[in-house]
């Protein structure tokens, strides 16, 4: 019973109160807000980008909260939500409890299998107050689990040209970036998912011929659109064929 209580805290704190056009998600690190934080751009390159180039946008997206997971989640960062009253609190919690119960807020399933057996692995470990780390992983009986953490385990970030040509400008290390990472890597799987639904719901449309189930898919998708909105907001991005 204290588990279930103390997973519940995780949840709530983890995943903050989420309004109905698409929530808040915001981090810290160290003293510094991450949420308004006006940085240049950083592109990452590793030796496995060609792979994740191949991979359409919501699996890469998957595949990088996975990597979160595997590489970051017994990491603890200063996350801010709002409690049910609006509130807003700041607390330090591990990465892995952030992204798992903010998926499961969300509501989100992951399209790779392998990705989904990780995920259910490191919300079944937190259910027992415990974090699923890369090493237990990289041992795992399963081949394909196994292997993917291993991969994601020797995956360094090694910074543009870009970045080091802009001279004045401190290169961000791995650790100072992960609440911003979090966050941003949180948001574009909620708003490429979004996209999808909204994808289904208008070949949904399309195909319908009954007035009053056309109507509940022009509702939903109205609502779906608030949430893209909200998302694009969070991310600073401008939201376009709408």
């Amino acid at each position: 019973l204290h588990k279930q209580q103390v997973w519940k805290q995780q949840q709530q704190a983890a995943g903050g109160q989420q309004s109905a056009d698409g929530g808040q998600l915001s981090a810290v690190g160290g003293h510094q807000s991450v949420v308004g934080d006006q940085q240049p751009t950083v592109q990452f390159h590793t030796p496995h980008q060609e792979q994740a180039a191949n991979l359409n946008p919501a699996e890469a997206q998957e595949r990088n909260l996975i990597s979160l997971l595997i590489r970051h989640g017994d990491s603890s960062i200063v996350w801010k939500y709002l409690t049910p009253d609006g509130k807003e609190v700041s607390q330090l919690l591990p990465v892995a409890s952030i992204v798992v119960s903010t998926i499961v807020s969300a509501n989100i399933t992951f399209a790779n299998p392998v990705y989904q057996r990780i995920f259910d692995q490191c919300l079944e470990a937190l259910r027992q107050e415990e974090i699923v780390t890369a090493t237990k992983l990289a041992a795992s009986d399963d081949a394909e689990v196994r292997d993917l953490a291993i991969s994601l385990m020797m995956q360094p970030y090694e910074v543009s040209e870009l970045w080091l040509s802009n001279k004045g400008i401190a290169t961000p290390d791995e650790r100072q970036r992960l609440p911003n990472d979090v966050k941003d890597s949180l948001l574009h799987l909620r708003l490429k998912k979004v996209e999808i639904e909204m994808e289904e719901c208008l070949q949904r449309l399309r195909s319908e011929a009954d007035e009053d189930i056309r109507l509940g898919l022009v509702e939903h998708y109205s609502g779906l659109l608030k949430t893209k909105n909200a998302i694009g907001r969070d991310l600073r991005i401008v939201i376009s064929g709408q």
